[in-house]
């Protein structure tokens, strides 16, 4: 990781770019909405989840 990821949260494994579906475990739990590069924190502020 990038920087320090809390407990629960997400790592990028490769770069993604807005709209694209975010798998986690290969369920589909979201879209990005700000880009996100390999290896930094993936979480609300460039994710938006099915779950909120």
């Amino acid at each position: 990781a990038l920087q320090p990821i809390p407990i629960g949260h997400k790592v990028a494994l490769r770069d993604m770019d807005v709209k694209e579906t975010v798998y986690k475990y290969g369920i589909d739990i979201g879209k990005v909405v700000a880009p996100i590069k390999a290896g930094e924190h993936a979480h609300v502020h460039n994710i938006k989840t099915k779950r909120w």
